[in-house]
Parts: structure tokens; sequence; C-alpha cells
């Protein structure tokens, strides 16, 4: 993907306002190719596939006696460890079907993706040791080292903020911790008897164990290296996974056929589930909120809802199912049937497939209950639409002066009920790990969020991220009804916002062409968001704000300047004298674009600009969102009150 700037808008409300002037002429005249920063805009017009229904979708043939699997959102790749043959299955999600054969050591039974440097580390429960693995994308897949751990390893899980990964040995009763700078282990920590599956937990950094002989669990803390809690659990409990949508530790217990689920809040047991006969494996489903479970001793998957705590379905598989994984970017688990040496692929029913504003195709789940907002652009819609209690989390600056300020209008802050508490930094970088730890199903950005942070939020963390990068007041429609589609719970609010924007943007045409016909006479127009002590800074040809004035039935002064967004010389302004002076406001000091309309009185030749000059909330016109599109009955009486009745 060919990748540049884009030009600035007034929406980027952290730019050094000394900066400002640089950055709206500059960046907007650079070239294609000059950095990877950015997005290249290429418009595209979104849309939406149908999703699946839930059911069984495929089984693929692997090794003799497959157990454990791991997922690679970056490349996805499902990797299955075979204990009977010695060797890993690796697996397409695209062609769902295996791609290579990896030999390792003795009888390997679990595997885990490290994210960080792209391997994947194997525990060999034979010859007690641990393979290691670099994983590229021509399907090659090179040794990188042979790690001894205790008596037969078990489990296997990976810290990516330490770059550690955590060996669960059976025999030995305790857990190896490798560093992947290394590759040697740095620590060994005593656990429980006969400790088998493992879990990180990245909110907290801590690692839950499940210790099959003793009917406990260990937590273990990855700062100190260190035991710090035992949790009774049910009878012989094997796995143990992190569930980051409920902050939760599902414990899959063989002997008493059920899972018992712990708070990592509190270290407690809240509940155990009955499932079915000897569950052995268990994966999260955050897109559904629900989580699946492979049970040994009945052959068949359970789904099981976190919201009712119940069995929702039951799906049949191979022989004696084993391990799970879930693949984010198809919306399909992958199940290790031990048994049959076979992998089954479960479908899920809750997702689609959508093309965004930039034309990337991406699988998103339907209804998402977890999203994180990063644009104030994208949040317009998202409150129209009736989905603020879904945000857990938003784009800001909090260690900035003005913390939220910096991003949000008061007005904005005030109706969407932000506040610091909610943010995640995204200036001058997203902070990607942060976005990771609530635990969101779905990320709606603009393309001010770098190319390399989208890459990082799909690629390693497998959260799918759509882009809103509207090219055209049209556009902005298109995008609601796009929201509509992936928020089927919202789509009666969106189709009726959508033909409220429709009908604003006909009416606005349909006076146009009265103007045309009666011969009105269209006034000249400064469309200005911020001065300096030498320019005003306004919207030029391509712009939204050039689109708003035409449609508005006026001329833009700026019309003939081959930039978008520009700084006109105060001179020039004075020369052209335009008949309306539409300025923006705000109440807020850390805003970039708009000031109070006592500071406009100092801008520049004010006093000598005769124009009528109309304050607008700079929010009006600084986001492509529907409030722009909104704002047009406004700004149309604003430039023809004779002509126009008051919104």
């Amino acid at each position: 993907m060919s990748l540049t700037p884009p030009a600035p808008s007034p929406s980027r409300r952290q730019i050094p306002l000394s900066l400002f002037a640089v950055a709206v002429i500059l960046v907007a005249a650079v070239s294609i190719g000059t950095t990877a920063a950015y997005f290249e805009f290429h418009p595209s017009t979104p849309s939406v596939g149908g999703g699946n229904q839930p059911t069984v979708v495929s089984t693929i043939p692997v090794g003799t006696d497959p157990e454990g699997l791991a997922y690679d959102p970056a490349l996805g790749l499902v990797f299955v460890a075979n204990t009977g043959s010695d060797n890993v299955s690796v697996i397409s999600d695209t062609t769902a079907g295996v791609v290579a054969t990896i030999p390792v050591g003795d009888a390997p039974s679990a595997v885990t993706y490290d994210p960080n440097d792209s391997e994947i580390f194997v525990t060999n429960s034979g010859s007690n040791s641990v393979s290691v693995f670099s994983v590229f994308p021509d399907s090659n897949y090179n040794f990188v080292a042979t790690v001894d751990v205790g008596d037969h390893p078990a489990g296997v899980t990976y810290d990516p903020t330490d770059g550690e990964a955590f060996v669960a040995n059976e025999g030995s009763h305790n857990v190896s911790v490798i560093s992947n700078v290394t590759d040697t282990v740095v620590a060994t920590i005593g656990v429980g008897d006969d400790p088998t599956g493992i879990a990180y937990d990245f909110a907290l950094g801590e690692v839950f164990v499940a210790n099959a002989g003793s009917d406990t669990v260990s937590l273990i803390s990855t700062a100190a290296n260190a035991t710090e809690a035992t949790i009774a659990v049910g009878t012989d409990p094997v796995e143990t996974v992190y569930d980051a949508a409920t902050s939760e530790v599902l414990v899959t217990n063989e002997g008493s056929n059920n899972v018992t689920v712990i708070s990592d809040a509190t270290n407690r047991t809240v509940a155990a589930l009955p499932v079915g006969t000897a569950p052995a494996g268990a994966t999260p489903d955050t897109a559904k909120s629900e989580f699946f479970v492979a049970n040994a001793g009945s052959d068949n998957v359970s789904d099981v809802s976190d919201a009712s705590d119940r069995v929702v379905a039951s799906l049949s598989v191979g022989r004696d199912p084993d391990g799970l994984v879930y693949d984010s970017g198809k919306g399909e688990v992958f199940v290790a049937n031990a048994g049959s040496g076979s992998v089954t692929v479960i479908s899920d029913t809750s997702n689609v497939v959508v093309t965004d504003d930039l034309g990337r195709v991406v699988t998103v789940p339907l209804d998402p209950q977890r999203v994180v907002v990063l644009a104030p652009s994208v949040m317009d819609i998202v409150y129209r639409l009736g989905l603020r209690s879904s945000v857990v989390g938003i784009g800001c600056t909090p260690a900035e002066p003005g913390g939220i300020y910096s991003e949000y209008s008061p007005s904005q802050i005030t109706l969407w009920s932000l506040s610091n508490a909610s943010c995640v930094t995204d200036y001058p970088e997203l902070d990607t790990g942060g976005v990771a730890l609530l635990g969101p199903q779905l990320v709606l950005a603009a393309t001010i969020t770098s190319a390399q942070a989208v890459d990082e939020l799909s690629d390693v963390f497998g959260i799918p991220v759509v882009l809103l990068a509207p090219a055209s007041l049209q556009g902005i429609v298109s995008d609601v009804r796009l929201m509509g589609e992936i928020f089927p719970e919202s789509l009666s609010h969106a189709s009726q916002l959508e033909s409220t924007l429709d009908g604003a943007l006909a009416n606005a045409s349909a006076l146009d062409s009265e103007f045309a016909t009666d011969h009105v006479a269209l006034p000249s127009v400064l469309l200005t968001y911020y001065f300096d002590s030498s320019a005003y800074y306004t919207y030029g040809p391509g712009s939204f704000g050039d689109s708003l004035i035409a449609l508005a039935g006026g001329v833009n002064v700026a019309a003939s300047v081959p930039l978008q967004y520009l700084g006109l010389n105060a001179t020039v302004a004075l020369d052209d004298q335009p008949q309306f002076i539409l300025y923006g406001t705000s109440n807020d000091t850390y805003l970039v674009s708009g000031e109070t309309p006592s500071v406009w009185s100092s801008a520049p030749y004010w006093s000598q600009l005769t124009g009528s000059k109309i304050p607008l909330d700079v929010t009006l016109t600084s986001e492509a969102d529907p409030t722009m599109i909104l704002a047009l009955p406004l700004l149309m009486h604003d430039l023809h009150p004779s002509l126009v009745p008051p919104p």
C-alpha cells in the first residue's frame, strides 16, 4: 500500500499553534510517497457483505493426535501441535488447508505465538524442551532454538509486554520462563501439582496456571516471577484462558465437567458453568461475548454466553476434541480433534464483511458491544445512532494541557458524556497497547490514525479497524449507512438519519437551482476557523468547507488557491472584501481551531473588513460528520436571509 500524509484539517486539535500555519500549507503540498506514516487517500464507497450462519464449515486433516493451537493474526495462520507425529501443521485461514508442516521435538502438546518477533514456541512433552521457530510471509519457518525446560512441558503462553514465554511443566510441578531475547530460561516458578494449562492476562500482567493434580489455579505475577495466589477450582483443571471482554479467566475442569470463571479483579471464583463431558480446551469469542469449550468426552463443542452464563449451542466435531483457538480475522473457531487427526472449523454468525472508506476489506462483528472511537467526527455518528453505551474508549491526549479538551469541544464533551478516564493516548502516536487493554471488538478511526497503528491493532492484537474518511458530503451519508449495517440494532436510527441528511443535501441543491434560474447574485464568502497576525485560515477547492459554501449559495474567496487548507493572506482578504465572513468560535482555549468572539476582534484588518461577520460554532464546519450537513440550512439562511427562512 502506498502511503502519504493526509491534508490536515482543523479537527487535528493537538497541533501546536505556532506550527499550525506551516502545517496547513506545507503538508497539503506533500507529494505521494514522501512518508509511510499515513494512508494515501483513495476514496472508496463503503459496502457490506453478508455474514455466516453458526455451523461447522470444514474439517482439515492434520497430523496424528493434534492437541494445542495458536493463531497468527498478521498472516492468518493457525498452528497445530501434533503430539503423535512430532510436528506442527500450519493452516491458512484463507485456503482452509495445511500449507506447511514443521518438524519439532518429541510429543509436542501446545503452541503459542509471539507477535513481537513473529515466532512460535512449541512445548515438546516427550523431550522436555521448547522449540522456537520464526514465521515468515513466504511460508518459510526457520528454526531459532531448542530450549530445555522442566519435565513433561504441557501448556505455554506468551507475555508480549516483557517478551517472555511461560511454560507449564506437568512433571516437575513448576513454570519455566523463557526470554525471547536470549532464548534461555531466566526463571523457574513453583506452582501446584501437575500444571498443564496456562494463560496470560495482559490487562494486569499476570499468568494463570491450571494445576490438574491439586484442583487449583496458581496466579503468577510477571513482575516478580513468583506465585502470588492459589485459587480452588473444579476437579482436574486442565486449561486456562483469559477473556479480555470480561476481564475473567476461564478454567476447564475435565473431572467435574464444568468451567470455573475467575475474576481477575478479585482473584475469586464467580461462576462454575456446566458444559459437556471432560472439557479440555477453551477460547473466548469477543465478537459475540461468548466462549467455546471443547468437550473431549462427548465429541462436541459448547458455545457459552458471557451474559447468561449458559450453553447457547452445542456443535458436533471430531473425536476427542482438545485445543481450540479463535481466528478474529475470519470470525472462526479452530478445534483440534485428537482422536481423528483433524481440525474442525466453526463459522461465527456475528461477523459481517465491510469495505471501508479507504477500500480496505474488514471482517467485523455485528452489533459489537465494546468499541473504541478515535475521531470526533466518528463519535458524532456513533452518538446520533444511539450507540454511546458501546464506547469503552476514545482517542485523546490526557497527558497534554487540557487533556480531553485538546481533542473535543466543551459542548461535545457534555453532550457525549466524555471524560479523561476513557482516554487512550493518540498523539503523537496512538497507544495501541492501551487500546487492546480495553478489550474492544471494533475500533472506528479516521485517517489521522497512522497506518502503522492500524496494522498493529489488526495484525498484532487481532482487533478489526474500520476507517471512516469520507471524501465528500455524500460520503458522510454513506458512512452513516455503513454504521447501520455494522450495528443492526441501530439500523432504524441510521435509516432515519440517512434520510434527514439526504433531505438536507437535496433541499440545498434545489435552492441552488432556484438561485441559478432566478439569477440570484451569489455573495462572496470567507469561511475561517483560525487566524494569526498575517493570515486567515480557510478552505480551498476540494475541501468540505468549499463544498459547504457552494451548497449554501456562496462563492468561496479562496476557490482559486490550489490548496484544500490554507492560510489566506490578510491583505488579500482586505482587498477582496468578502460580503460575508463566517468565523469559527469556541470557548475552549485548548482547541487549535476556533476562538472566542472577543478574540476575533483582534484579527488582522478585522475592523476594515466591511462584510457581514457571523460567528459559527467551529465544530459545525471542522468535522466531516452529520453535523456538517445539518449546518447547511443555517448557512443558507446566513447568506440569503431574505430568501431562506431560519431553520
